[in-house]
C-alpha cells in the first residue's frame, strides 16, 4: 500500500483520476517516521532506528519472493505530467511520473507509520528539537553523478528548498523548511548522515519533517543552473527531459515521453529496494505506461475493454464496473480531501466575500445532503470545517453546522452585512442598482462537476445573485485563476499567494471555484497553516483571518506535547474555521479505483494514506499479460 498524495482538486476529479490533481508536496498530514504511530497515546515522536525493511509482515516478505515478473501496466489518466523537475512537482500527474523514477525518503503504511525508502533511519532527540537522518549507502545516481549522499540533500536545501532570498528557483514550499519564520539548521554529520536543529521543540516533527518528501537532484547537475539562476534551462536540460540522472533510485527508467499522449517506462533492474526482503525483485512489471486520454469517459471505456490496467472511477460509474466480471472495484471511505467552494477575496473578486456574514450566507444557501447524494452519489461524508467527521480532532459540539438550505436566514445575513446593497424584486442589487453577478469557474469533463455547478447556480440565484458559469481545463484553472502574482509586492508566499489581496491577483477574474485540498486529518495544523493565514502558501483566494493570532494557535497545535493537548487546541481551531467559513466546506468524498481482474496483490486501503502500489507491490496473475 503506498502513501496517498496531498492534493488540491476540482470537485469530482478524485472519482475519475485522483492522480491528475495538484499536489501540495507536503509536509502536511503525515504519520510519523521510524515507529511513530497515531495508535500510541501520550507524547509522540520518539524515533527509533530501523533496519532496511521497516515495518513488515512475514507474509509480505514471503509473497515478494514468489511474485512473478512480467507484463505491461497501463495507467489511464486525463492529465499529462508538466515536467520532470522533482522539487517543482506541484500537480499530481507530474509527481506520479517522477515517483516512478525516484523514491521519497519514506512512505506512510497501513499502520500509520513511515516505512523507510531512501532513508534508513530517523531519530528525534529526547529534547524534541534535533532530528538525525541516516541515508541508505547503496543509493546512486546515473553516471557521472555518483552516489546519493548527504551533500546532495544539503546543497539543494540551502540553494532551493530553504532559499527565501531568491524566487528564481520557483520552489513553492520554502516555508516548510522554517518554523515560525526561523530556518531549520541543516548540516551534514557524515557522508550519509543529516542533522536538523529545530528553532523550537516539536514533539510531532517526525510527522511533518519535509526532508522525507525530498527527491534531491545531483549537486553536480544542479550547480550550474543555481549559479546562473536558470530555471528554464534546468527544466529543458537533456538530463531532466530524458531523466538520465535517476540511477537506481526508482523502480522504473524513462523510455519515451509523447506529450499529451503517453509516457513509457521500463523496469529498473538495478532498483535499490529489489535487494530488500520486503520488495525482493521489485518492480514486478516489465513496462509501465501512463496513457493520457482527453476525456474521463474514454479512460473508462479503455478500462472496460482491457486497454488500461487501472483507472479512477467516477461515482456514477462505480456501480456499472462492479457488475463487470473483468474488473475489480475498490473504494476507500478515507477520502483524502475536503471539497469546498473557494470565494475570491482578492481585488479581482467580489469584495463582499471579505465579510464573514456573507461567506456564512453562501454556506447556508446550500444543502450538503443534496451535494453528497447527487454529486458524490452517497460516497463520502458532509464537511463543515477542516476535518472529516472521522478525524481524530473533530468535535461536533464545537463546529458550526449550517444545516442549509436556509435562504431567508442567508438573505438576512447579506442584508445586514452589506448596507450598500439591497434586495429589489427578489434580486440583490449593488449601489448602482445593478444585480450582483458572480463568475463561477469550474473544471470541465466530469459529470459530478457539472451537476455541482448547476446546483450552485440554482441555490445562489435564490439569494438574488446571477451566476455566470465558465468551464475550463484543469491547467487553465490553476494557471489563470487560482495562481496569482503582483509586480510590486511587500511579500510573496509563492505562485498561489503572490502577496496582499489588494495587490496580487490572478490573470483572469473569478468569484467562485469548486475545488479541494487534502484535509491532513491526523495533523491538520500543517494544512491549516498552508491555507488560512494571510501569508499562507496556498491561500489563493486572499482570505484574511479575523484573528491576528491564527498562526500562533496553529503553531501551538504543532508543538503540543500530547494528543490531549493537541485535541484541545485543534478542536477549537476547527470550530473557529467553521464559523469563519474562509471557504464553503461541502464534503469529504471517497476514492474509487477500477483494476483489471488480472492484477494480483490488491488490498482494501486501511487508512487515508494508503492505496495499491503498482511500482513496488502489485503484479499480474499471468506475468505474460
Amino acid at each position: 500500500m503506498r502513501v496517498a498524495h496531498w492534493y488540491m482538486m476540482p470537485v469530482g476529479k478524485k472519482n475519475v483520476d485522483r492522480r491528475s490533481v495538484i499536489k501540495t508536496l507536503t509536509v502536511a498530514g503525515t504519520a510519523g517516521l521510524a515507529g511513530c504511530s497515531f495508535q500510541q497515546d501520550g507524547p509522540e515522536g520518539e524515533g527509533t532506528k530501523r533496519g532496511e525493511n521497516g515495518t513488515q509482515s512475514n507474509q509480505a516478505t514471503v509473497a515478494a519472493k514468489s511474485k512473478p515478473i512480467g507484463g505491461t501496466w497501463v495507467e489511464g489518466s486525463t492529465a499529462d505530467a508538466s515536467h520532470l523537475v522533482p522539487y517543482l512537482a506541484s500537480d499530481q500527474s507530474t509527481q506520479d511520473a517522477i515517483g516512478l523514477l525516484m523514491d521519497w525518503g519514506g512512505v506512510i503504511n497501513e499502520n500509520l507509520e513511515i516505512e523507510p525508502l531512501l532513508f534508513e533511519s530517523w531519530e528525534l532527540s529526547d529534547s524534541k528539537d534535533v532530528l538525525t537522518i541516516k541515508i541508505r549507502e547503496n543509493l546512486r545516481y546515473s553516471d557521472p553523478y555518483g552516489k546519493l549522499t548527504a551533500e546532495d540533500y544539503i546543497y539543494q536545501i540551502n540553494k532551493i528548498n530553504q532559499n527565501d532570498k531568491d524566487s528564481w528557483h520557483g520552489y513553492p514550499y520554502v516555508s516548510s523548511f522554517f518554523i515560525n519564520d526561523e530556518p531549520i539548521k541543516y548540516r551534514k554529520t557524515g557522508k550519509y548522515k543529516l542533522r536538523a536543529e529545530l528553532p523550537e521543540k516539536r514533539p510531532y516533527w517526525l510527522f511533518t519533517d519535509p526532508t522525507k518528501w525530498m527527491k534531491p537532484l545531483p549537486k553536480k547537475l544542479l550547480k550550474p543552473y543555481v549559479k546562473n539562476k536558470n530555471l528554464e534551462g534546468l527544466k529543458k536540460s537533456d538530463e531532466i527531459v530524458n531523466a538520465t540522472w535517476t540511477g537506481n533510485l526508482g523502480p522504473f527508467n524513462l523510455k519515451k515521453w509523447q506529450r499529451q499522449s503517453k509516457i513509457e517506462f521500463t523496469r529498473n533492474k538495478d532498483y535499490y529496494l529489489a535487494e530488500t526482503e520486503k520488495y525482493k525483485n521489485a518492480p514486478y512489471v516489465n513496462k509501465y505506461v501512463r496513457q493520457i486520454f482527453n476525456e474521463s469517459s474514454t479512460t473508462l471505456s479503455a478500462l472496460k475493454s482491457g486497454d488500461v490496467t487501472r483507472a479512477g472511477l467516477s461515482v456514477f460509474k462505480a456501480g456499472q464496473f462492479k457488475q463487470d466480471p473483468n474488473v475489480n472495484v475498490l473504494s476507500s471511505k478515507f477520502g483524502s480531501s475536503i471539497d469546498y467552494i473557494a470565494m475570491n477575496q482578492r481585488a479581482n473578486g467580489w469584495k463582499p466575500f471579505r465579510k464573514k456574514e456573507v461567506r456564512q450566507a453562501f454556506a447556508l444557501a446550500i444543502n450538503k445532503d443534496i451535494i453528497l447524494n447527487k454529486v458524490q452519489k452517497g460516497y463520502g461524508t458532509k464537511a463543515h470545517t477542516w476535518s472529516p467527521k472521522w478525524g481524530p480532532f473533530y468535535d461536533k459540539d464545537k463546529v458550526w453546522i449550517p444545516n442549509g438550505p436556509k435562504i431567508q436566514k442567508a438573505k438576512r445575513k447579506i442584508d445586514n452585512a452589506l448596507p450598500n446593497h439591497k434586495y429589489k424584486g427578489g434580486k440583490l442589487v449593488d449601489q448602482n442598482g445593478s444585480q450582483v453577478q458572480l463568475k463561477l469557474v469550474y473544471s470541465t469533463g466530469w459529470k459530478s462537476t457539472r451537476i455541482l455547478k448547476d446546483y450552485l447556480t440554482q441555490q445562489y440565484s435564490k439569494l438574488g445573485i446571477k451566476i455566470n458559469s465558465q468551464g475550463t481545463s484543469l491547467t487553465n484553472l490553476y494557471g489563470n485563476y487560482l495562481q496569482n502574482s503582483a509586480k510590486n509586492s511587500e511579500w510573496n508566499a509563492g505562485p498561489w499567494n503572490g502577496g496582499p489581496r489588494d495587490v496580487s491577483t490572478s490573470k483572469k477574474s473569478w468569484d467562485l471555484i469548486p475545488t479541494g485540498f487534502d484535509h491532513a486529518a491526523y495533523t491538520p495544523w500543517d494544512v491549516m497553516g498552508m491555507l488560512f493565514p494571510k501569508k499562507a502558501s496556498f491561500n489563493s483566494s486572499g482570505y484574511v483571518p479575523s484573528r491576528d493570532n491564527l498562526n500562533k494557535q496553529i503553531n501551538a497545535a504543532a508543538s503540543a506535547s500530547s494528543k490531549k493537548e493537541s485535541q484541545k487546541i485543534v478542536s477549537k481551531l476547527l470550530g473557529y474555521l467553521s464559523r469563519e467559513q474562509p471557504v464553503v466546506f461541502t464534503d469529504c468524498g471517497a476514492v474509487i479505483d477500477g483494476y483489471r481482474k488480472k492484477v494480483a496483490g490488491l488490498e482494501q486501503p486501511k487508512n487515508q494514506y494508503t492505496s495499491n502500489d503498482a511500482a513496488r507491490e502489485l503484479y499480474f496473475k499471468n506475468s505474460n499479460k
